[in-house]
């Protein structure tokens, strides 16, 4: 597709998540690094998309 443009924007409104455990249950040691893991990379990419001066691929 040679007419694509890709644009950065910022979305109108935040969005939030977060993981549900179940309480009756301890959390397992693979749960615990899956779910640091996700954390660590989601803040990488929120990083990288809030960065004006961040490499868009284009």
């Amino acid at each position: 597709m040679p007419d694509l443009i890709l644009r950065p924007f910022k979305p109108a409104f935040p969005l939030h998540y977060g993981f549900l455990y179940p309480a009756w249950q301890s959390r397992s040691k693979v749960v615990t690094e899956l779910a640091n893991e996700i954390g660590i990379v989601a803040a990488s990419q929120v990083a990288r998309m809030t960065d004006p001066n961040a490499h868009t691929g284009v």
